[in-house]
Order: structure tokens, then C-alpha cells, then sequence
């Protein structure tokens, strides 16, 4: 599978989208398909990170600077937690 962060640019000035959206390949690797979107995105996405059955999304934002967590059950994504970091996120990298 493929996770993209999508931190557009409105043509007309207003806001535009930022979510995390995940696709998987098709076609041999040739093409990609999307598969759905991670629901409870709410400030511009800075870094994700996923390990087996969790990603973790870093969000920058002046009000609410925060890590939320999905976990995979069965064909999508539920959020199962966030946290308020105290600053814009720059990089979410977990432990080993």
C-alpha cells in the first residue's frame, strides 16, 4: 500500500484539503487505486508514520499541535487516540 499526505494550495485563496489518503498498487505496480481517506484530520498534515498495523500523523497547528493514532481493523482505519505534543509536529519516528 501507499500513504500520501495531501497538503493542497486553493487556487482561489481558500482553504484547501489536508488529509492522509491511502491507496494500493494495481495493475502490476503501474498504476495506484484509491482505498480510502483517515478520518479526523484537522490541521495540515506534517509527517506519518506506520508500523504493521498502526500509523501515527504529526499535525502543525497554531491552536492544537497534535499526534493522533490509527490502528487497521479489518478493511479501513479507526483512530484510537491522540495527543496534544505542546508544538508543531516535525517528524513522527517511534521507537523501535
Amino acid at each position: 500500500n501507499l500513504i500520501l499526505s495531501i497538503r493542497g494550495v486553493s487556487a482561489l485563496g481558500g482553504r484547501a484539503e489536508s488529509s492522509v489518503r491511502l491507496f494500493e498498487y494495481v495493475d502490476g505496480g503501474k498504476n495506484i487505486k484509491s482505498i480510502g481517506t483517515l478520518k479526523g484530520v484537522t490541521a495540515p498534515v506534517r509527517h506519518f508514520y506506520r508500523k504493521d498495523n498502526v500509523i501515527w500523523v504529526g499535525f502543525n497547528s497554531s491552536k492544537v499541535p497534535l499526534v493522533k493514532k490509527y490502528v487497521k481493523e479489518g478493511d479501513g482505519w479507526t483512530l484510537k487516540g491522540e495527543a496534544n505534543v505542546g508544538v508543531d509536529v516535525f517528524c513522527v519516528a517511534p521507537p523501535v
